[in-house]
Parts: C-alpha cells; sequence; structure tokens
C-alpha cells in the first residue's frame, strides 16, 4: 500500500545521503509511481516535500538579537558558540533593549548572552 508520508520521508532520507544522485533518485520514484499505478499521489507528494523542506529551511535559520552592527567576524564567532553550520542563513535584528551582547535562535533553544540577562542575573543574585 502506498502512504505518502512514508514515501516523503524516504525521498527526503536519499536525497540527504545521496545529494549528487538526486536526478536518479527522483527517476526511480517516478518510475515506482507509475509501476504502482500511483501518478494521482504525485502532487500530494510534491506539497509534502515543500512543506517538509520549507520546515527544515526555517529550523536552520539563526536568527540573532545584538545591540548594534557587528562584524562579520563576530557572527563567525556566535555561529560558533551556538554550533551552527557556515553555511546556516542568518538573520539579524538591532535591538537596544538588550544593552549589549546578543541573544541567539537555533534549532528551538535561546542562548542569552545579552547584558539585560547578565543584569538580571545578578540582581536576582544580590536579593
Amino acid at each position: 500500500m502506498f502512504s505518502v508520508e512514508k514515501t516523503t520521508q524516504i525521498l527526503i532520507e536519499f536525497g540527504n545521503q545521496y545529494p549528487s544522485k538526486t536526478k536518479e533518485i527522483v527517476e526511480i520514484f517516478i518510475s515506482s509511481l507509475k509501476d504502482s499505478r500511483a501518478m494521482h499521489e504525485l502532487s500530494r507528494v510534491i506539497k509534502l516535500l515543500e512543506r517538509t523542506k520549507k520546515k527544515q529551511n526555517k529550523e536552520d535559520r539563526l536568527y540573532i538579537r545584538l545591540f548594534e552592527s557587528v562584524s562579520e567576524e563576530t557572527i563567525q564567532k556566535i555561529k560558533k558558540f551556538v554550533g551552527v553550520a557556515n553555511e546556516s542563513n542568518v538573520d539579524i535584528e538591532i535591538d537596544k533593549e538588550i544593552k549589549g551582547g546578543f541573544i541567539a535562535y537555533y534549532h528551538g533553544s535561546i542562548f542569552d548572552a545579552s547584558i539585560k540577562n547578565q543584569f538580571i542575573k545578578l540582581k536576582n543574585t544580590l536579593k
């Protein structure tokens, strides 16, 4: 029995494991759809692939809030600190409220190295 979800997952896994073989993978996939008389499911597979890719791209994006603009070298250091691949996309926002430092968001984690956060921690320690 044909499963759009399982088929899409397999295509993504093969594509990730064998990026240089994308054309061959697609040709085999289309051939198997024809053989199993499931070509009518192709549009559903494509839509699910697009949604999955969009979600992956969003998760692979590093969001950084900074007090002020910084050099590309500093951005690279933040990426290294957070554990982000150099080729990952980065969105930068200037936020004067953080007083200095940065706050980074990546894969659902928050890395708060802002001066504002350090002040709050110090204040709570002194209570």
